[in-house]
């Protein structure tokens, strides 16, 4: 397993095709019960630049983007790089802005 650092992982993001992203079946079973959409998941991971981003496992990190229909919400994307730098979304989550924000100040 490699050990990407958080701006291989932005540069390996950048460069993801949409076609190869791969989304596990948890992340589809939840989606609606979590409000968000999968769509915009994976524009925010390709297109956007993240709130927050660190990394929680030699090849997992967890991103922060702002929810796509709620002001009080963020939304977060937990990714893994395999070694040969594809990309899979292994679950997304809303949360309150406040908790982000709380996180910040300690």
């Amino acid at each position: 397993m490699r050990d990407y650092d958080i701006d291989e992982a932005r540069d390996i993001l950048k460069s993801q095709d949409p076609v190869n992203l791969k989304i596990i079946p948890h992340v589809e079973e939840r989606w609606l019960e979590r409000d968000f959409e999968i769509n915009y998941t994976v524009d925010c991971l390709l297109n956007k630049v993240p709130l927050s981003i660190s990394k929680t496992y030699h090849n997992r990190f967890k991103l922060i983007y702002p929810h796509e229909t709620k002001s009080t919400m963020d939304l977060y994307v937990i990714i893994e790089i395999s070694d040969n730098e594809n990309v899979s979304i292994i679950t997304v989550y809303p949360e309150e802005k406040k908790r982000r924000e709380h996180e910040r100040k300690h």
